[in-house]
């Protein structure tokens, strides 16, 4: 807003009474117009409205970037306690309002990954605001006992009551606790929810032929129509309610293993193995993908290949050492 406005390329006279009046900036201008100016007062109508029209991009930046940081001051974060995954974000946390999408390849530590985030947020939540972790499980892979040994890398005793746990078997099933999700959100005290692999629910359907999947035009149209809801209730829960999600997804094979891919060309090549990918691509805010693969699964690389507001970056998780906050 420092630019001189001569930048707005006025006429020579209209500069001159601007000079004249002291202003000399676009910030000096748009302070001017918004809030009164001896100097505007003598300039005719058809001069006012021809500033006004030259200054309306400026002040709607102006107006956007107020916008902007009124939403950041409203912005919360909550860490996993995992400190080379929040460093990811930037070493707040994930962000509410936020939709994060882990993608790997079938046993590439997508699981056991969100096991010990989700024994994180508990832990951050014990400290804090005592809010519920709710992790929706649709394959039966989650371990309590993987959960408890997850819990002794955290500093000190982490209460797992915090962890709710919901194992779902069909896409209705998971619509439905969508929806109680989104009724219970309404007293505040859902910190963050894990779905594990929730296209899955679509493939079984596709495979087995239950509920009306056939590979027929209708059934497909229904396939669709399934994904959309269930992406639009988790983008309607995160945004009116502030609470993040991430959801795990398959890819359908290994595309990662070139050295020389970078971090952006990677993002545009991540394919799902249940395929109407678009419709997650439409709610998601930030995607992780973890690539390679560890026989042993004593490291987990993690790479953030698409943000809306952090860098792309890798980082390597290994969930045998400590490198858990203490914080």
């Amino acid at each position: 807003m420092n630019n001189s406005i001569v930048s707005l390329d006025l006429p020579e006279y209209l500069c001159t009474r601007l000079f004249e009046g002291g202003i000399w900036t676009l910030g000096d201008l748009l302070n001017a117009i918004e809030n009164g100016n001896q100097c505007l007062n003598k300039l005719n109508t058809t001069d006012l409205q021809y500033l006004s029209n030259k200054t309306k991009s400026t002040r709607n930046i102006k107006n956007l970037r107020h916008v902007l940081a009124d939403l950041e001051k409203e912005m919360t974060f909550i860490k996993s306690g995992i400190r080379q995954f929040d460093e990811l974000f930037g070493g707040k946390g994930i962000r509410s309002k936020s939709i994060v999408e882990l993608v790997g390849n079938h046993n590439s530590g997508k699981t056991l990954l969100c096991t010990c985030l989700g024994v994180g947020f508990v832990l951050q939540e014990n400290r804090g605001l005592g809010r519920t972790v709710y992790y929706i499980d649709t394959e039966g892979d989650f371990s309590f006992t993987g959960a408890r040994n997850a819990s002794l890398k955290f500093p000190g005793s982490v209460n797992l009551e915090n962890l709710f746990y919901i194992r779902v078997f069909s896409v209705y099933e998971l619509i439905s606790v969508l929806y109680q999700l989104e009724s219970l959100a309404n007293n505040g005290g859902i910190a963050i929810v894990i779905i594990d692999n929730p296209g899955s629910l679509l493939v079984k359907h596709m495979v087995g032929g239950g509920s009306g999947f056939d590979g027929s035009n209708s059934s497909r149209f229904l396939q669709s129509k399934l994904i959309n809801l269930v992406s639009t209730l988790i983008e309607q829960i995160s945004i009116e309610h502030k609470i993040p999600f991430i959801i795990t997804n398959e890819m359908k094979a290994n595309l990662f293993d070139k050295a020389d891919v970078n971090l952006e060309e990677k993002s545009r090549h991540v394919v799902k193995k249940w395929g109407n990918s678009g419709y997650w691509d439409r709610i998601v805010t930030d995607k992780l993908v973890i690539s390679g693969e560890n026989s042993c699964m004593r490291s987990i690389n993690v790479e953030l290949v698409m943000s809306r507001q952090f860098v792309r970056r890798s980082t390597e998780i290994d969930v045998f050492v400590d490198q858990f906050d203490q914080n």
